[in-house]
């Protein structure tokens, strides 16, 4: 029986697993990583992802994409688009014909979905599965944040779906950690309630689960923020090194990318710093005009910088609890997920916040791993590589799902649902000879219905005219075990079926995207083999700079610097630099 492997498509990293010899092997990189950065870079004419990518950054700043994940199912005007806007070193513009964002990289004037980068780190993963067992892999299962809407579980999948995989289930991020971490049969945690704090990169969900005697995990509440991350406390700890910079330089680079993109790196290592240390020094050569800039910065200002971000995480519990109807007391154990629960200050709020420090999970396994880990069972439970029975994953509509009425939200599907699900409702015309009724479908809980996401609007077309409420249709909303929505409907004069159309910018544009994306793809799979073994060279021989260094020569650690700098790499570049470590060839 073919493999089937598990995906966590994070915002900064991705990992993936696959099942053999009864184990989850999480897939190490071309480097023996265990994540692989979710960086993408535009170098000539090929697409480099993952470590290669982020390598390039700082000689490719315009054409390196990060962070796609924190953009992609969204519209272009959402507030926190627009705040991420200001921080990234690529450009952003509006896409007209949809609404959303388009990734413009202006020096060969070519436009990318988000979902497109997403797409190729998913071909990355789907790649390295290969490589490592030496297998054609197909199936997949993907997790997303909890907290994601359907637009953009839906835009996820189509990324997969270009990239080449064959979707299992869509599942969410805290689920399969709870997998993971062997909240099913012949484990301590059965018979508990457990909450999942998964604070990652880009994304913080929580979620509250039941486990029961027979292994059936039943999701009871979940809450998040998709805008809430690692990320976000870098943006907090560059914009104060930017203000410090401009205090004491008098030079502004708010603007200036290369020395924002020189400032986020160097924050992000300041802040995994400090999950270890009491203080740490950002110290950057020339970051602008010529200026140097130099900044102590210790763990407390590090945690008052971030504390409205901290204090957020804990509302969202808050929120989830109410929505479980549970206590703090109801809850048995808490497991953290996710490489921003090392921040020390995250771990202390989470304790006193429940009052019972003993509620801290101490798990062996890696918290940046855990979701693939649990991806990578389900999809073998899935595929039927795994005999596990009693392995049940009852979820449920994290937010709720209505339509506009008079500027209200009306609910159809209520959030904390059982899914998949299904209801329905009568529609009618309200006007003599009315040949179309129209509605739009958002998700959130807002009672005014702007407060909310935008997900599509339908129609039903061609009615037959009559007089006002003659003609009346039975619309039936319909979420999966994916929580993608499909919506059908049924003539109550006839009982017979009726289409529904989709009549929003970026559901009608959908077809026609998935064609483009799965063409660019094929074009990228062409230099795939080219840039394969570009990669090659240049990491054998960052390797020997390496043993060079640790052997003593002192031309190795500058040589390190010039070959991770280089944006394209072939034999005639790896002769140059062989022959500047070892003096011949």
């Amino acid at each position: 029986m073919s493999k089937a492997i598990g995906i966590d498509l994070g915002t900064t990293y991705s990992c993936v697993g696959v099942w053999m010899n009864d184990q989850a092997d999480i897939i190490p990189n071309e480097l023996g990583k265990r994540i692989t950065p979710s960086i993408v870079s535009f170098i000539d004419k090929t697409v480099a992802v993952g470590q290669q990518a982020k390598d390039s950054a700082f000689k490719n700043i315009k054409k390196t994409i990060y962070d796609s994940k924190r953009l992609i199912g969204r519209k272009y005007e959402e507030k926190e688009v627009q705040r991420d806007k200001k921080y990234l070193t690529y450009d952003i513009e509006k896409n007209n014909e949809t609404e959303g964002v388009k990734i413009i990289i202006s020096e060969n004037k070519k436009e990318y979905y988000p979902e497109e980068i997403s797409q190729a780190i998913l071909s990355k993963m789907k790649k390295m599965s290969e490589n490592y067992t030496n297998e054609e892999i197909k199936d997949a299962v993907i997790t997303v944040p909890a907290y994601f809407n359907e637009r953009q579980r839906q835009a996820i999948r189509d990324a997969a779906v270009a990239a080449g995989l064959n979707v299992l289930r869509i599942i969410n991020e805290p689920t399969s950690a709870a997998v993971a971490f062997g909240l099913q049969k012949n484990n301590t945690l059965q018979d508990k309630n457990v909450l999942i704090f998964d604070l990652g990169g880009g994304t913080f969900d929580v979620s509250i689960l039941n486990i029961s005697n027979e292994g059936i995990i039943i999701i009871k509440a979940i809450d998040g923020d998709t805008h809430l991350g690692g990320e976000d406390f870098d943006n907090k700890l560059v914009q104060y090194c930017i203000n410090e910079f401009q205090e004491e330089k008098g030079i502004d680079v708010s603007k200036n990318d290369r020395a924002k993109m020189r400032l986020k790196i160097a924050c992000e290592k300041a802040k995994q710093d400090l999950s270890s240390m009491e203080e740490t020094d950002i110290d950057l050569e020339s970051l602008a005009n010529g200026e140097d800039f130099e900044i102590n910065i210790n763990r407390a200002k590090f945690n008052d910088l971030c504390n409205s971000l901290f204090t957020k995480c804990i509302s969202c519990v808050k929120k989830a609890l109410e929505k479980s109807k549970l206590k703090k007391e109801d809850i048995d154990d808490i497991v953290l997920v996710g490489g921003s629960t090392r921040i020390p200050k995250i771990q202390e709020k989470v304790k006193q916040f429940f009052n019972r420090e003993k509620l801290i999970k101490n798990i062996s396994i890696h918290p940046d791993e855990a979701v693939a880990i649990g991806a990578t069972y389900i999809a073998n439970v899935i595929k039927g590589n795994i005999k596990d029975e009693s392995l049940i994953l009852l979820d449920i509509v994290g937010q709720s799902i209505g339509i506009e009425n008079n500027g209200k939200f009306e609910i159809i599907l209520k959030h904390n649902l059982p899914i998949p699900i299904s209801k329905e409702k009568e529609f009618s015309t309200t006007k003599d000879n009315q040949t179309s009724i129209n509605f739009k479908i958002y998700q959130g809980e807002n009672e005014n219905v702007k407060d909310n996401v935008f997900l599509k609007e339908y129609s039903i077309d061609n009615i037959e005219k009559g007089k006002a409420g003659e003609m009346k249709f039975k619309v039936t909303f319909e979420m999966n075990v994916n929580s993608i929505l499909n919506v059908k409907a049924i003539n109550l004069k006839n009982n017979k079926d009726v289409q529904v159309n989709l009549k929003d910018k970026y559901s009608m544009k959908h077809e026609e995207k998935m064609k483009e994306m799965i063409k660019k793809e094929e074009e990228r799979k062409k230099n795939e083999e080219k840039n394969e073994d570009s990669i090659k060279l240049k990491y054998e021989l960052i390797y020997l700079c390496f043993q060079e260094k640790n052997q003593g020569n002192k031309k190795a650690d500058i040589l390190i610097n010039k070959i991770k700098n280089e944006k394209s790499f072939n034999k005639e570049k790896y002769d140059k630099f062989f022959k500047e470590l070892y003096g011949k060839k």
